[in-house]
């Protein structure tokens, strides 16, 4: 399933499951405006006993990105960042949400 916003270009996110796991992949600015959609990806997931969210894609990630990521592992949905961009890596490690969402490689 991929989800893209029409007003947006710059994003989308592409799901995918197994009978484990969910792969959770965005593409693009992880901002503000961004967030609603992945956030009701990631929610549709919820009872996935483990979703991945691929972050090899994603060019630019603010503190609502972050904080919306935060809120969702707080909830109880199984969240693990793999595979994060120079750019979401270097925000999860200041902000110190890496050690929260279990930051690893793909």
């Amino acid at each position: 399933m991929t989800v893209v916003d029409p007003l947006r270009t710059s994003y989308a996110v592409d799901v995918t499951r197994t009978a484990s796991f969910a792969v959770v992949r965005p593409k693009g600015l992880l901002d503000r405006a961004a967030c609603q959609p992945l956030e009701d990806a990631l929610l549709a997931l919820d009872t996935e006993p483990l979703v991945l969210l691929d972050l090899s894609e994603v060019s630019q990630l603010d503190a609502a990105g972050v904080a919306m990521l935060l809120r969702l592992r707080q909830q109880g949905v199984a969240l693990r960042c793999i595979d994060p961009s120079l750019a979401a890596e270097s925000v999860l490690r200041a902000t110190g949400a890496s050690m929260v969402l279990g930051l690893s490689p793909g």
